[in-house]
């Protein structure tokens, strides 16, 4: 399934306005972002369907996102009230999938410092030894909402920065712990590409090794430091990623709503051209 994320300027369009020119390309499936309403209504007389629900990540969003695996009660209180609203909405949307942000580890320390101050592999050694109470705390949350939506899937990207939850070896943990639990790896090409710059695993260590757990992939494209260019403008080489996806993985093309429905199209044409949408 390909899918367009509510992500590029659902917010300044009526639902009206919005799908027809994708259904003019026959582009039906959508993924809905947790602060965006669907109307199911709607949905029920169209051709739409709803891919999957994306939980906004920090760098999605103008306002502070509370992590799942923070030290403080109060702030993963607020995390799990935003993991409800977003059950409550592939629920009534009807997908199962919900892509989630799992949180980050506040590196105080590491910020502090210049690359010239200290390497990239001080900073990763730092960061990778305070991960156990996070992990363990996320692992429980992830634990506890199975049991509430068992019918769930709880999809988890890998990192996009060297703060945030899971790093490589930290997806495979989190799987291995939580076996009982509807989990799934959801692939993003740009969290890679960065993870990558600042020499942690790139794409094909993810891809290798989480290609068997995974539910979808968010499609975007990254320059300099930045992500959520529209495919084939910035530094990854998407026809790379062909021979390695599942074929039933969801492909969902998110784009920051910047740029123009041309640029959407321009993306959309590029990710054919790669093989990566049918």
């Amino acid at each position: 399934m390909f899918a367009i994320s509510t992500l590029w300027r659902f917010s300044t369009m009526t639902e009206e306005e919005y799908y027809p020119p994708f259904w003019e390309k026959s582009i039906y499936a959508f993924e809905v972002m947790e602060d965006h309403f669907v109307n199911p209504l709607f949905l029920k007389e169209t051709p739409l369907k709803i891919a999957n629900i994306a939980m906004r990540f920090p760098w999605e969003s103008k306002e502070e996102i509370p992590s799942l695996c923070s030290a403080y009660p109060q702030e993963r209180e607020k995390a799990c009230h935003r993991f409800i609203a977003s059950a409550q909405k592939a629920i009534a949307l009807q997908t199962p999938y919900i892509v989630v942000w799992p949180g980050r580890i506040p590196l105080d320390e590491i910020s502090s410092l210049s690359s010239e101050e200290e390497s990239w592999e001080k900073k990763i050694a730092i960061r990778k030894k305070k991960a156990a109470p996070y992990l363990e705390r996320l692992c429980r949350t992830l634990f506890d909402m199975s049991r509430k939506y068992p019918d769930l899937v709880f999809c988890l990207p890998p990192a996009r920065h060297l703060e945030d939850i899971p790093l490589f070896p930290e997806m495979e943990a989190i799987l291995d712990d939580l076996k009982t639990v509807r989990l799934a790896y959801w692939h993003n090409p740009a969290n890679c590409h960065f993870l990558q710059k600042i020499g942690l695993e790139g794409q094909e260590p993810w891809l290798y090794q989480y290609a068997k757990n995974m539910a979808g992939i968010h499609l975007e494209d990254a320059a300099g430091k930045e992500g959520l260019y529209p495919a084939g403008t910035g530094e990854i080489a998407f026809k790379n990623l062909k021979n390695d996806l599942p074929k039933k993985a969801i492909r969902v093309l998110r784009i920051d709503s910047r740029f123009s429905l041309q640029e959407v199209f321009f993306a959309w044409q590029h990710l054919k051209e790669a093989g990566l949408v049918e």
